[in-house]
């Protein structure tokens, strides 16, 4: 603890203002403050260390692989997974309290396992895809997360298992080769899924917790639509992203996560940026008329068509149950992946309609965080609703369908909306204050 606290200290217990019991109190609280930011330092150097060691290592090996034996390549490639295992195993016993030693020896063998099958590959030519080599380094490290409780492991295969499945289900969706959908990483995530929750119940404050909640959210963004199973239904894989932003957005006003800040709620921050960009993207009319021509016969027999009505219907339930809690009667985001789906449904070959009715949609949920923000008096969610007015408008002037008058009432609409909500608001803000100081 710094020393002018300590003189400040020393003199309000001269002064008699606080106690010796208290400023003892405050001396040991600030310490604890000290040593948590202290071992979380060291977590990260320890971990940086780790990686740099296992890469300094291979790339030493590399630069005279060639002129060696192959008995000597394959003793080479075995050294660094020994030597990683030895040090995990003196962390196991002998530093088995030591956060720093469990991440850093648990990183440093994860690092050295994929190098160890890829030289012993090179060294023998065994063949191989590189979803296979991903999927066995995932499935040889899972353990650590439990051996060594390691949260950097986890977030690491959860990085690795989203890189997995993007090679297995892209690489064939967009070529002419059988689709095989990657459900080894659902089995996966769902390893790691114990460690998840054990997270969330020590402590749902933690950064390593937040961190899987990110890492979590942007991986299921990124693989969903692997799992579409043809790219002759491009757009209808827009109601499976739109089902999965809007239960991200429903899960992050939930109880649970309602108060958390921005940066540590990922499942309402993607949530209402994902159904923004999906609903401003249909504004347009030549996705209607692209769905109108193609079918949803192969979209309706693939994996993510059942997984868009699981999320609609899960979006459902937590609606329903939150609904006492939340306190707003009508929050059209909220509705928005139903809105959307039933659209795509019902109107395939009306363009105009459908585009008509999500430019109106996209108006009443700008509308409604306007309105929340002047109830709230926060200026912060106040002007997001006049964001959304805006972008609107600027995407609209890009709609030749619309004629120029039209688009130019739009942007002065949408400018004295900005003005007037924000000097109305403030004006608010400094009444209440008069009458609080009269």
């Amino acid at each position: 603890m710094n020393k002018p606290l300590i003189k400040d200290l020393q003199e309000l217990v001269a002064a008699n203002i606080i106690t010796s019991d208290t400023a003892s109190r405050i001396t040991d609280y600030y310490q604890a403050r000290r040593d948590s930011t202290t071992n979380k330092f060291n977590i990260v150097l320890g971990i940086l260390g780790a990686i740099l060691v296992g890469s300094g290592i291979i790339l030493l090996v590399a630069h005279n692989w060639d002129q060696l034996h192959r008995i000597t390549k394959t003793m080479l490639a075995f050294l660094p997974l020994a030597i990683a295992h030895a040090i995990c195993i003196y962390a196991l016993i002998r530093k088995k309290e030591s956060r720093v030693w469990q991440e850093g020896s648990a990183s440093f063998l994860f690092c050295t396992i994929p190098a160890t099958i890829a030289m012993v590959s090179q060294v023998y030519n065994i063949e191989g895809s590189l979803s296979g080599f991903l999927l066995t380094w995932l499935l040889l490290t899972i353990p650590l997360v439990y051996l060594h409780a390691s949260s950097i492991v986890s977030l690491l295969i959860i990085a690795i298992s989203t890189w997995y499945a993007a090679e297995s289900g892209y690489n064939q969706l967009f070529s002419s080769r059988i689709t095989h959908y990657p459900y080894m990483y659902g089995i996966i995530l769902l390893c790691l899924l114990p460690w998840y929750y054990k997270l969330a119940a020590a402590n749902k404050n933690s950064n390593f917790y937040h961190l899987h909640n990110w890492f979590l959210t942007l991986s299921l963004c990124i693989t969903l639509g692997a799992y579409s199973g043809s790219n002759d239904d491009m757009n209808w894989i827009f109601a499976g992203y739109m089902s999965l932003f809007g239960l991200y957005y429903v899960l992050g006003n939930t109880r649970y996560f309602r108060d958390n800040k921005l940066m540590a709620n990922p499942f309402r921050t993607l949530g209402i940026l994902g159904i923004l960009v999906i609903l401003i993207t249909w504004s347009f009319t030549y996705l209607w008329a692209d769905l109108s021509r193609s079918g949803y016969s192969r979209f309706a027999g693939s994996p993510l068509s059942f997984a868009t009505i699981l999320m609609l219907i899960t979006s459902a339930w937590l609606m329903i149950r939150n609904a006492p809690e939340t306190g707003e009667k009508f929050d059209p985001t909220t509705y928005s992946a139903c809105f959307f789906c039933i659209l795509a449904l019902l109107l395939p070959e009306s363009a105009q309609t459908g585009a008509f009715l999500v430019n109106g949609w996209i108006i009443l949920i700008s509308v409604f965080f306007i309105r929340k923000g002047s109830l709230q008096n926060h200026l912060g969610i106040l002007n997001f609703g006049l964001v959304i007015l805006a972008l609107l408008a600027i995407f609209r002037f890009f709609d030749t369908s619309i004629p120029f008058i039209w688009r130019g009432i739009f942007f002065v609409a949408a400018g004295v909306g900005f003005f007037a909500a924000n000097y109305l608001l403030l004006k608010k803000r400094r009444t209440l204050t008069e009458n609080t100081h009269v």
